[in-house]
């Protein structure tokens, strides 16, 4: 049995995706950061090209406090991993 909160719950609930989830970080869902990279498009004039470097700087936020404590290779892996993720998206929505 799983226990969450007081509550048992039998595995096959949890099996079933009736176990409660964690709480998302805000803005860091994959639906929320596609949305917000829609929205980037909608508020550009038209035409306007957008890079993905661009979209991480604007969407992505860069300010956290934990970052101060990464060395400039391990903060260079997150850039580059959200950009990546970006990328994706962007893969998706022209497919």
């Amino acid at each position: 049995m799983l226990k969450r909160q007081g509550e048992n719950l039998r595995l096959s609930e949890a099996l079933r995706g009736k176990a409660p989830k964690p709480p998302a970080p805000k803005h860091k869902t994959l639906g929320v950061l596609a949305q917000r990279f829609l929205m980037l498009f909608l508020v550009e004039p038209p035409n306007t090209l957008i890079n993905l470097e661009m979209a991480v700087s604007v969407l992505i936020d860069t300010s956290s406090k934990s970052k101060s404590t990464l060395s400039p290779e391990q903060l260079d892996r997150q850039h580059k991993s959200k950009v990546r993720r970006l990328y994706d998206i962007a893969n998706v929505l022209i497919s």
